[in-house]
C-alpha cells in the first residue's frame, strides 16, 4: 500500500510537469506571434517554422515522460509481481525504450511541421552532416568521458560492499528523474539560442539564457528537495532494507538538494552550442567535472574513506565547472555580440 501511495504521488507530480510543459509551449507560440509584428524581416517564415523548436522540445519532453512512466510500471510489474529481480528491471527498461522509440517515430511521421519524417525522402547532405558532427561530436565525447568518471565512482562505491551498491543503484534511479527535467531545460536553451543566433538577435539570446536559468533553478531545486524529503518513501519502492535506505539517503543528501548547480552548469554549454561553439564547453566540462572527480577519487577519497566524502565530489565539481563555463561564456558572448551587431549594422 505504501508503494502504491508513492507511485500515485509521482504520478501527480509528473502530471504537473506535463501540464507545465504544455503551458510553456502555448506561451512560446503567443510570444512568437507578438514578435512577428515587430520583426518584418521574418515575415516569410511560416508559423510551423517559428514554432518548430518549442513543439520539438515539448514532444521530446512528453516522450521522455512516457518512457519513464512505462519503465517504472514495468519494473514494478516484473520485479514485484513476476519476481524476476534484476532481470525484470532489464526487461522492463528495454520494453519501455522500445515503446518510447515507436511513439517518437510516430510523432515525427504524423506531424505537419518542417521536421516531418518520411523514410522515402531520407538522404545524406554532406554539408549538414558536417555541421551536425561539429556540434554533436564534442557533446558525445563529453558524455562518454563523464560516463567514464561515473564508472570510477561506481567502483569506489563497490568497495563499501553490497549494501552501498544497492543504495547507490536505488538513489541513481531517483537521480535520473532530476536529470531528465534539467536536461529538457538545457535542450530548450540550446535550441532557442541557436534560433535567435540564426536571425541575428543577440539580446533575445541573453533573455533566453536568463529565463532558462530561472526555470532550471526552480524546477531542479523543487524536485531535488522533493526527492530528498520523500527519499525514504521513494527508496522503499526498490528495497525494504533499512541499511540500504540509509546509504541511499546519505547519497541523496549531497546530490539532490544541490542538483540546481548541475542545471546551471549545463545551461552555459547549451548556450555556447547554440552559438555553434561546441568544442570549448566540451574541454571545460572534461576538466572541471571529470578532472576534479578523478583527482577526488584517487587523491582525497583514499585518505577519507566514506560515502559522504565521495559524493561531495558532485557539488564540488559542479561549482568548479560553473566558474569555468561562465568565464568562457562571457568572452564568447562578447565576441558573438560584436559579430552580430556588426552584421546588423551592415
Amino acid at each position: 500500500m505504501e508503494k502504491l501511495k508513492v507511485v500515485l504521488m509521482a504520478g501527480l507530480f509528473w502530471t504537473f510537469i506535463i501540464w507545465f510543459a504544455r503551458t510553456m509551449k502555448r506561451k512560446s507560440k503567443e510570444q512568437y506571434k507578438k514578435q512577428e509584428e515587430r520583426m518584418p524581416e521574418m515575415e516569410s517564415v511560416t508559423e510551423e517554422e517559428r514554432c518548430y523548436i518549442c513543439e520539438k522540445l515539448v514532444d521530446y519532453t512528453e516522450a521522455k515522460n512516457v518512457f519513464w512512466w512505462i519503465m517504472i510500471f514495468l519494473n514494478l510489474f516484473f520485479v514485484i509481481i513476476c519476481h524476476l529481480s534484476v532481470a525484470g528491471v532489464g526487461i522492463g527498461t528495454v520494453i519501455s525504450q522500445l515503446i518510447s522509440c515507436i511513439l517518437v517515430l510516430r510523432c515525427l511521421y504524423q506531424t505537419e511541421g518542417s521536421y516531418q519524417l518520411r523514410f522515402s525522402s531520407l538522404s545524406i547532405n554532406m554539408e549538414y552532416l558536417k555541421q551536425i558532427f561539429q556540434v554533436g561530436l564534442p557533446a558525445g565525447i563529453q558524455s562518454t568521458v563523464i560516463n567514464f568518471s561515473n564508472v570510477l565512482l561506481q567502483s569506489s562505491v563497490n568497495s563499501f560492499g553490497s549494501i552501498a551498491m544497492a543504495g547507490y543503484t536505488a538513489a541513481n534511479n531517483i537521480f535520473g528523474f532530476l536529470y531528465v527535467s534539467v536536461n529538457s531545460v538545457t535542450q530548450a536553451c540550446m535550441s532557442f539560442t541557436s534560433q535567435n543566433y540564426g536571425v541575428r538577435k543577440p539580446k533575445r539570446m541573453d533573455r533566453v539564457l536568463v529565463d532558462c536559468m530561472i526555470l532550471s533553478f526552480v524546477v531542479s531545486f523543487a524536485m531535488g528537495c522533493g526527492a530528498y524529503f520523500f527519499g525514504p518513501q521513494l527508496l522503499k519502492i526498490y528495497t525494504e532494507d533499512p541499511k540500504v535506505i540509509q546509504c541511499g539517503m546519505e547519497i541523496l543528501a549531497y546530490t539532490t538538494v544541490t542538483y540546481f548547480l548541475c542545471g546551471q552548469m549545463d545551461l552555459f554549454p547549451g548556450a555556447l552550442r547554440g552559438m555553434g561553439r561546441s568544442g570549448v564547453p566540451m574541454i571545460l566540462s572534461i576538466i572541471g567535472t571529470v578532472g576534479l572527480r578523478i583527482v577526488w577519487i584517487f587523491g582525497i577519497f583514499p585518505v577519507h574513506r566514506s560515502l559522504k566524502v565521495l559524493f561531495i565530489s558532485y557539488p564540488a565539481s559542479w561549482i568548479l565547472t560553473i566558474i569555468m563555463q561562465v568565464t568562457c561564456f562571457w568572452f564568447v558572448r562578447r565576441k558573438v555580440h560584436r559579430q552580430l551587431l556588426g552584421e546588423n549594422a551592415e
